[in-house]
């Protein structure tokens, strides 16, 4: 069972809480990428989108083994 379906208020709350921030880090890492190709090579660039992705699935695989 998932968080929405079991809430039994604040629903709408916590929808626009999560696309606040959904849009909110998708810019900024919009934004920060942009900066960081503007400022250095691509080979930087591809290095940090790798290590953001490594990051992320390692998040992800820590989270999951925890529950």
């Amino acid at each position: 069972m998932n968080i929405i379906e079991s809430a039994k208020e604040g629903k709408s709350s916590a929808t626009s809480i999560y696309w606040l921030f959904y849009y909110f880090g998708s810019s900024i890492l919009g934004s920060g990428t942009g900066y960081i190709l503007h400022a250095s090579s691509w080979k930087f660039f591809i290095f940090f989108l790798i290590f953001s992705i490594i990051i992320a699935f390692s998040l992800t695989i820590d989270k999951i083994s925890h529950q």
